[in-house]
């Protein structure tokens, strides 16, 4: 079995067993470019809406993580600095 068909079933039967976990998805580009996208399950249990690629739901707290990979990209840049006050560019 092929790794994106492993991650398929993987999702389905955590999604169909698993009643707490109302859907999942997974995305992939490889290195020509292509993307495939699969997903399953529903974003309202209550309702049986299904999941759809256009769906808009809450994933998890991001922002630390994505605020963090943004620093150390402007790091990267030499933007910024390891010493570079944060009031430099945040508001009180």
């Amino acid at each position: 079995m092929d790794k994106i068909n492993y991650i398929k079933k993987y999702i389905n039967t955590t999604v169909d067993i698993d009643q707490t976990v109302p859907f999942g998805f997974v995305s992939s580009v490889t290195a020509d470019g292509s993307n495939q996208m699969y997903l399953h399950g529903s974003r309202n249990i209550e309702e049986k809406l299904p999941f759809e690629a256009n769906s808009i739901y809450r994933m998890a707290s991001q922002s630390k993580f994505m605020g963090t990979v943004a620093f150390l990209k402007l790091i990267d840049q030499g933007r910024v600095t390891w010493d570079t006050p944060l009031k430099n560019y945040l508001p009180e």
